[in-house]
């Protein structure tokens, strides 16, 4: 008869990034930073250098609209990687919240 080894916990998704994130966290990581990456680093015109000097100029209006758009975003990709309801991954219950929305319901009638 032949043995096969059996994982211990098989419900949870593999870790396979630094032991502490699975691929599916590790990406919604990525796209918050990418996202905040975008609207910071990339993406610089709430900073202008001035002709005089050569001194930059802050303007804070942009940097706080920046803030206001990263900031719930990030936080959403956040609970999308690591939050769970009722067992479930938060992203995969919603999309079956979404799919069992938009399915068609047949309704039969029974004599």
């Amino acid at each position: 008869m032949t043995y096969f080894t059996v994982p211990y916990n098989i419900d949870s998704e593999d870790k396979i990034i630094g032991g502490y994130l699975s691929l599916r966290q590790f990406a919604w990581i990525v796209l918050a930073v990418f996202i905040i990456l975008l609207l910071f680093i990339l993406n610089t015109g709430y900073m202008s250098r001035t002709t005089v000097g050569g001194a930059i100029s802050f303007n804070f209006l942009s940097f706080a609209v920046r803030i206001v758009v990263s900031l719930p975003f990030s936080i959403f990709c956040i609970i999308m990687a690591f939050i769970k309801k009722d067992g479930i991954n938060i992203d995969k219950y919603l999309f079956k919240c979404v799919m069992y929305k938009l399915r068609n319901h047949v309704i039969k009638n029974q004599p």
